[in-house]
């Protein structure tokens, strides 16, 4: 999408959407094979309606800004939530947002590490049930598991 937006076009080509990338992308969860970036309504729309840009953030980019907001907020996040604090730091680099600006970032997935040193995670083994069980059933079930723990 980036190309795309780089080039003013609202058509993706064939070479913008590589498949074959994914594999090497650290944030796979932000990839998407067909993007709603061309469609009406889409992202190209709302970032010709709101004068956006589109930023392409490189692996080793994102692990520095996940380095850079541990270090300033002291909490960990998740490569897919250090995407936007890199494309932030583009933005401001650029002077598209000013510093003395007040800008609301949604960081989702954080704290992760922190939680694991201080709390402690732990493996829970799922129990399958069938649909059919009866209530009777479901609470025998339950007691044997709980007399076990």
């Amino acid at each position: 999408m980036v190309k795309a937006w780089q080039r003013g076009s609202r058509e993706l080509l064939k070479d913008d959407l590589n498949p074959s990338l994914i594999n090497e992308i650290t944030t796979r969860v932000l990839s998407n094979r067909y993007p709603a970036y061309s469609q009406h309504g889409g992202i190209y729309d709302a970032l010709k309606a709101t004068d956006g840009m589109m930023y392409g953030i490189q692996n080793d980019e994102v692990y520095d800004a996940m380095d850079l907001f541990e270090e300033t907020e002291g909490v960990d996040i998740v490569p897919a939530a250090a995407v936007a604090v890199a494309a932030l730091g583009k933005a401001v680099a650029e002077g598209r947002i000013g510093r003395k600006e007040t800008v609301l970032l949604n960081i989702t997935g954080g704290g992760e590490r922190k939680l694991e040193q201080e709390m402690g995670t732990f493996i829970v083994d799922p129990i399958f049930i069938s649909k059919n069980i009866t209530e009777s059933e479901i609470e025998e079930l339950l007691c044997e598991h709980l007399k076990r723990d």
